[in-house]
């Protein structure tokens, strides 16, 4: 079948769509498409309306958010475990922007910028935690952590304190904690000598804990007493360094860090005893053993 061509008017010239034979504009014809758009577009609100209640009754937006920072907060576990940090943080960052609320997340950016060093971050992640989880135990520990390599003793001591109060977390560990942290801040230093007395009664072969009782001595001008204390924490960390309780693989290799970390800052605190004793010699070596183990007190409070 042959195309049907244009209307023609009376004289025989095509007649304009949309325009009678007398040329006007033809309304009834701008009328049908005028209402033709009016449906469709009401056909598009409803649509986006149903879209929009589905959405929001049932949390679709956020669940996928969810899905989507725990894929990334996974990856960025994956990463740490291969030692690759840097990536690690940023995947942290990406799972925590998809999902902001979510606490283990927030908690695993924390933990992730303590160990990068990012105290300030880790502290204000740490604080985040526990505005949505107040009982949230390790992101306390953080930002007791956080409190005292930024130097803020006072701070710390008083986290403690309101753990203490609560009755929270470890007791030893927390009059441990704070106990080092009047030691620091140079404030209450009786009462950081009876809180570590107190621990050391129950784990009398704790070196952290020694290490402890030998600092605050130190701040309380008792230098052979802390010299004792400091040298027998030493001798338990040095044992330990060398023998075979250790974790295999990457736990492994943290653990050995972690001593050696601990073992620097007690041989540090020891070559300030040595120092007040007018012990130059035995000072300035333990301040270079100290280094050795990659001990470096202007890294921070330690």
């Amino acid at each position: 079948m042959r195309p049907t061509g244009p209307k023609l008017d009376k004289d025989g010239f095509p007649i304009p769509q949309g325009f009678d034979e007398a040329g006007v504009a033809d309304l009834a014809g701008d009328s049908g498409a005028t209402m033709r758009r009016i449906r469709w577009v009401l056909r598009m609100a409803l649509v986006a309306a149903l879209v929009t209640f589905i959405w929001t009754h049932y949390k679709v937006g956020v669940k996928i958010s969810d899905r989507v920072g725990l894929y990334f907060g996974q990856e960025a576990v994956n990463l740490y475990r291969r030692n690759d940090l840097p990536r690690a943080l940023v995947a942290a960052d990406r799972a925590v922007r998809w999902s902001p609320k979510n606490g283990e997340l927030l908690l695993l950016r924390c933990q992730l910028k303590y160990v990068d060093k990012n105290y300030e971050g880790a502290l204000a992640d740490a604080e985040l935690v526990l505005a949505h989880e107040p009982l949230e135990m390790q992101a306390h520990r953080l930002r007791r952590m956080a409190l005292h390599y930024l130097r803020r003793h006072r701070d710390e001591a008083a986290a403690a304190t309101e753990l203490l109060e609560k009755q929270l977390d470890d007791r030893d560990t927390l009059l441990n904690d704070r106990a080092y942290a009047r030691a620091q801040g140079e404030f209450d230093l009786e009462e950081a000598l009876k809180d570590i007395n107190e621990v050391l009664k129950s784990h009398p072969e704790n070196s952290a804990f020694i290490d402890t009782r030998g600092y605050v001595l130190f701040k309380l001008g008792k230098y052979d007493e802390a010299l004792k204390d400091l040298e027998k924490a030493i001798d338990i960390t040095e044992a330990q360094l060398g023998g075979d309780d250790l974790g295999l693989g990457f736990r492994r290799d943290r653990q050995l860090q972690a001593l050696e970390e601990s073992l620097g800052e007690m041989i540090h605190h020891r070559g300030e005893v040595h120092e007040k004793l007018g012990e130059k010699k035995k000072a300035e070596a333990d301040f270079r053993a100290a280094q050795r183990f990659g001990f470096d007190p202007s890294a921070g409070a330690y």
